[in-house]
């Protein structure tokens, strides 16, 4: 299987970070100054050894900084969207590198927050590919929430029926329903049939050829250009981590906390900035622009365990309230850890879980309320996929007012037996 990084994109969603100087899958959003192209690069090379860069010529200085090794590009002439972009990518391989027609191909986004075994997903793919005996396969994620965010994939027995392209929040709870998929965007084919499917929209005779043409394609995604209109289409359903990392009410969860005001200040300059005030919003200061936003109150913080959203936040004094609805996966806890400043109130909407305070381990079903003490041992997991409604009250609600001990199931049961 060959890999090929799609990276040549200008993310402007994510101004004034994201730049077409700089697009956001490059900048070193992340601690340790990683880019978001640079991680999936990093877990792709663990996986897989052929792997090519698919980008615009001007990008190649930037790929060539983060990467220190030996690159294999594949350069977009022109920027026409992700269609020309796959089918210039599926004639370079062919006529340049004279890759088989059988091979299978995998065409990533780099601009995705996954698990680090995530990509194993892509094998699976060929498997399926070889037993539906078809020629395209994508990566569909099972949905958290009803985010109306996302793509969705309608599917029966892995063929895909329809695409939905981001459903209201009443029709994505319906779709999840009937066993929808997120789109995760990548695409998984085989080599000769994307050649085959070049040479309807143009006659070339070799890459140049292809090359000289190329503007005469169609300035369209290759979702709406191709797949939505293919009738024998896979998809392989994984319910690894995944997060679209393309606004910044999905970065802002990845590389900051929220403040008492529940804003988050996300600033690349040397410059103090101080919130008076400013609740429920994102702030972002960099050299090319100063960005202000509301936030969406029902956004998703996606974590290892699940994901949570806001419900309610106020601030008076030292007489904090925030209120917080808790999905957590099944079989995933959050870490066991306290309080120095708040109390909470879990109340079980619906599952079942094991809860541990202190070192009593407590099973619950819905209906259950447990209320949680300034600086008590805590954690739960989820036996079944659980809602909570959690409630904050004290001193302060932040969220960075957590005292981690464990993280591990099997670890916190060892420390509470005293092992």
């Amino acid at each position: 299987m060959k890999v090929v990084l799609l990276s040549g994109g200008s993310g402007t969603r994510l101004w004034p970070v994201s730049t077409e100087d700089c697009p956001k899958q490059y900048v070193p959003f992340f601690k340790n100054n990683n880019s978001m192209f640079e991680n999936t690069y990093n877990q792709i090379t663990k996986l897989f050894s052929s792997i090519y860069i698919a980008t615009q010529k001007k990008y190649q200085t930037i790929v060539k900084k983060q990467i220190d090794k030996k690159i294999k590009f594949i350069i977009e002439p022109q920027k026409i969207g992700t269609f020309g972009a796959i089918l210039n990518t599926a004639v370079y391989l062919k006529y340049k590198e004279k890759v088989s027609d059988d091979e299978f191909i995998s065409i990533v986004p780099t601009d995705h927050d996954v698990d680090k075994d995530f990509y194993k997903i892509l094998l699976e793919t060929e498997k399926l590919l070889e037993t539906k005996k078809l020629n395209v396969c994508l990566v569909g994620i099972k949905p958290t929430n009803p985010s109306n965010q996302y793509g969705y994939i309608i599917q029966e027995n892995n063929i895909v029926k329809e695409f939905i392209e981001k459903p209201s929040t009443i029709k994505a709870k319906k779709l999840i329903k009937n066993n929808a998929l997120w789109n995760s965007g990548i695409v998984v084919f085989k080599l000769k049939h994307i050649i085959n499917l070049s040479k309807k929209y143009l006659e070339y005779d070799d890459y140049n050829d292809f090359i000289k043409k190329y503007n005469t394609l169609p300035n369209n995604s290759f979702d709406r250009e191709y797949l939505e209109k293919e009738k024998n289409i896979c998809v392989i359903e994984t319910n690894k981590k995944w997060n679209d990392l393309g606004t910044w009410d999905t970065m802002s969860n990845k590389i900051s906390q929220p403040d008492e005001f529940n804003t988050n200040i996300i600033n690349f300059e040397n410059k103090e900035i101080k919130n008076k005030g400013i609740s429920n919003s994102i702030i972002v200061n960099s050299k090319d622009g100063l960005l202000l936003l509301n936030k969406n109150i029902e956004k998703i913080y996606w974590k290892e365990w699940g994901y949570y959203k806001i419900i309610f936040s106020s601030t008076n004094n030292n007489n904090n309230i925030k209120i917080k609805q808790l999905n957590i996966s099944k079989d995933n806890n959050i870490s066991y850890q306290y309080h120095n400043y708040r109390n909470e109130d879990w109340y079980i909407l619906s599952g079942t879980g094991k809860i541990i305070k202190d070192k009593k381990i407590i099973n619950v079903t819905a209906g259950d309320r447990i209320s949680i003490k300034t600086k008590e041992l805590h954690c739960i997991r989820a036996l079944t996929d659980l809602i909570i409604i959690e409630t904050q009250y004290g001193e302060k609600t932040e969220e960075r007012d957590i005292v981690r001990i464990e993280k591990e199931w099997n670890k916190i049961i060892e420390y509470i037996n005293g092992k």
